[in-house]
């Protein structure tokens, strides 16, 4: 619809075919260059029937996470939750602007660099949900790690420091053994 509206539907399907085929070949000059052209043109829109329809449903005294949760982030071989963008506390004003943020975080080197790796393109999607308020604590919960246990990960506050920027704590429950172990930290006692 964001483009089908602005005559540039066929110019985004041709350039995501383009960008496909650079990801699945690992070509990641060839896919940097054309993730380049999507955030532009991703930047060049502006739908303003589309920025209505998200503030009509959005309540102005209330704060909004604008997630990224993109199609085929995680999968057997790779865990890629996190790559996009994720914005906090978002109100109802910037919404849309944050929507094509994050659309276009997903084009970035860092997030075609991950896709070369592994010859997959996630596919963007973006979730906009109400805050929840009096956050301590936020973690990730991976039902089953690169070794087969179930991994939890937490930090105090909104979960900024889980991308390893801070001390965190981390519990891994061995399957095979019904045991759990965590690395001991200052947090542990505090996220408990």
């Amino acid at each position: 619809i964001f483009f089908e509206q602005n005559g540039l539907s066929d110019e985004y399907s041709n350039l995501m075919e383009d960008f496909h085929q650079a990801i699945r070949s690992k070509n990641k000059e060839k896919a940097i260059e054309i993730g380049k052209k999507i955030s532009e043109l991703i930047e060049s829109v502006n739908d303003e029937k589309l920025e209505t329809y998200l503030k009509s449903k959005l309540d102005g005294g209330k704060k909004y996470a604008v997630r990224s949760s993109g199609v085929g982030e995680d999968g057997a071989n790779h865990a890629f939750a996190g790559m996009a963008k994720t914005m906090l506390n978002v109100d109802k004003d910037n919404v849309y602007a944050k929507v094509k943020e994050g659309w276009k975080s997903f084009f970035t080197d860092t997030c075609i660099e991950d896709m070369v790796k592994v010859g997959i393109v996630v596919q963007p999607a973006l979730l906009i949900q109400e805050m929840v308020v009096g956050v301590q604590k936020a973690g990730v919960m991976f039902t089953r790690d690169n070794s087969g246990n179930l991994t939890i990960e937490g930090v105090l506050g909104l979960g900024e420091g889980l991308d390893g920027t801070l001390e965190h704590i981390r519990a891994v429950f061995i399957r095979t053994k019904g045991e759990a172990s965590h690395d001991h930290n200052a947090l542990a006692v505090k996220l408990v």
